[in-house]
């Protein structure tokens, strides 16, 4: 049995290196080619977000901004969009303004518990009843969304 890394002699009597040995020096140089790597890319890293926070908290120490109230004229929401129509998103105001016309005790129900989230108990509170009518109201205002919503 043979030593690995262990020289051994060749037929003309010269000594010769084990592979075992290469392999080892090979894996020792590609870990520290590695290791130097990482080591660069963490340097350039640290180096380009330090300039990048010092960039942008100057360019951020420049913009101003006046809060006013109520909605905003350059916001735009786009409407009716495919997957507006086909899960009925878009048909939720007109929906809406038809169970006001249908009950208008529905309608404020929906706005406290869907628009407001309120729970049932807060709910009743609001609306001076019972949770007990406040859920079976919920579910018929739901009911009734539904059925509108998806033409039924």
């Amino acid at each position: 049995m043979q030593n690995a890394g262990v020289p051994t002699l060749s037929p003309e009597g010269e000594t010769q290196p084990r592979h075992g040995l290469n392999r080892r020096l090979g894996c020792a140089l590609a870990l520290v080619a590695v290791a130097l790597a990482t080591t660069g890319i963490v340097l350039v890293e640290g180096r380009t977000s330090y300039l990048q926070s010092r960039l942008f908290s100057k360019e951020a120490s420049k913009l101003t901004f006046h809060l006013a109230p109520g909605a905003s004229d350059s916001v735009f929401y786009p409407e009716g969009g495919p997957m507006d129509l086909r899960r009925g998103y878009s048909l939720i105001p007109e929906a809406l303004t038809k169970l006001e016309a249908f009950d208008p005790k529905l309608s404020r129900l929906v706005e406290l518990r869907y628009f407001g989230g309120l729970t049932l108990e807060e709910t009743g509170e609001v609306l001076g009843t019972s949770t007990t009518a406040v859920w079976r109201d919920w579910n018929t205002a739901r009911a009734w969304l539904y059925n509108e919503l998806h033409g039924r």
